[in-house]
């Protein structure tokens, strides 16, 4: 994963969509758990996702793992003033 994400940093989108692929699931499933209306949920993953986009070249293994990178990205998604749907 670690990997991945250095190649999204680079960006590349085909790496993207393999991060994304495996990581979905979970991330929807956190956002969903917190949100519950399930139009909202699927904005705030979609935000979390341009964020991880936009942030992956900041990335930084040593800190976090991609897992938990991508969680606090989700989490402060959750917690912004609300722009998504």
């Amino acid at each position: 994963m670690v990997r991945l994400l250095g190649r999204v940093a680079k960006g590349d989108q085909l790496a993207f969509g393999r991060f994304y692929d495996a990581t979905s699931h979970r991330v929807f499933g956190m956002v969903v758990a917190v949100v519950v209306d399930r139009t909202r949920a699927e904005s705030v993953t979609a935000a979390a996702y341009v964020s991880a986009w936009r942030q992956a070249p900041s990335f930084d293994e040593r800190l976090l793992t991609p897992s938990d990178w991508l969680a606090a990205i989700t989490g402060r998604e959750l917690t912004a003033p609300s722009t998504h749907l």
